[in-house]
C-alpha cells in the first residue's frame, strides 16, 4: 500500500548521518530522510562523490578527521556539533541502514 504524502512543513529533527565513502548507499539514504528539516553528513575523508552527493540533497557537510583516541565520530557528533544542531531531537545513522524506499 502506497500512501500518499500529505506533510507540507518538515519534521524538526536533526539527522546526522556518519559516512565514509558512501556515494553508492547514500542518495536512497537522503531521499528516505527528505521530510526531515535538517541533515547533517559528518564524513571521514571520503575518496568517492560523498560530498558532492550530500550537497545535491540540500545536506550540510562535516568533514572528521579521526586522531585514533576518544571520542569516535559518533560521539564526536554529539560532543562537538551542538552549534550546528537546529533542533531538541536528534537522529543519527549510517547510510547503509536507511529505511526502505518510500
Amino acid at each position: 500500500m502506497i500512501f500518499p504524502r500529505y506533510r507540507q512543513e518538515k519534521l524538526s529533527i536533526t539527522v546526522i548521518i556518519v559516512t565514509k565513502n558512501e556515494e553508492e548507499n547514500l542518495p536512497r539514504c537522503l531521499k528516505a530522510l527528505r521530510d526531515f528539516d535538517q541533515i547533517l553528513i559528518v564524513d571521514s575523508q571520503s575518496t568517492d562523490q560523498t560530498e558532492t552527493i550530500a550537497k545535491q540533497y540540500g545536506a550540510d557537510f562535516i568533514p572528521f578527521i579521526w586522531n585514533g583516541q576518544y571520542p569516535k565520530k559518533r560521539q564526536y557528533c554529539l560532543d562537538k556539533l551542538a552549534d550546528h544542531i537546529k533542533h531538541q531531537w536528534v537522529f543519527l545513522l549510517m547510510p547503509m541502514k536507511s529505511s526502505p524506499p518510500i
